[in-house]
């Protein structure tokens, strides 16, 4: 993987405990994975080949907090940590947030069951190579996340 500018690169990633390992295994490149899927708690993250992989656990369990020392000259990272803060049991939902859910629920509302395209012929859908549907996702992910790249498998 060829990196260009300057900064860390931060993945986030659903693939899973096992495959964030064989990701960073690949592509020592990355700084940082923050990672889901498996819901696993790591207190402190995991470093496998120099990359930094965290996950949070589940259900808002704990906030996930991961600092980086980076070098103004240079852009490297010098020092990564991560580390989980547990979240207390009586912690109220924030009323900002509960509301941005309920807004968005609401949009939701509005385009469920609503037609929004309909396709001149059958897309091909495979797990395991690339395919039509998987595609479309990426394309959609990087229009709609103004991003320069999305991965899906």
């Amino acid at each position: 993987m060829e990196r260009s500018g300057r900064g860390p690169l931060v993945v986030v990633s659903h693939l899973g405990l096992d495959k964030d390992h064989q990701l960073a295994r690949a592509c020592p490149e990355i700084d940082v994975i923050v990672g889901g899927h498996t819901h696993d708690a790591l207190p402190d993250g995991e470093t496998d080949n120099s990359v930094l992989i965290a996950q949070a656990g589940d259900y808002a369990r704990f906030l996930g907090q991961i600092e980086l020392e980076i070098d103004p000259e240079s852009g490297a990272v010098l020092q990564k940590t991560a580390r989980l803060v547990k979240v207390p049991t009586t912690t109220l939902p924030d009323p900002v947030f509960e509301k941005a859910v309920q807004e968005a629920k609401d949009e939701a509302a509005r385009f469920i069951g609503r037609s929004v395209g309909v396709l001149q012929e059958t897309f091909d859908q495979d797990f395991f190579i690339e395919c039509d549907v998987a595609n479309l996702a990426a394309d959609t992910l990087i229009e709609r996340m103004q991003a320069e790249a999305a991965i899906l498998t």
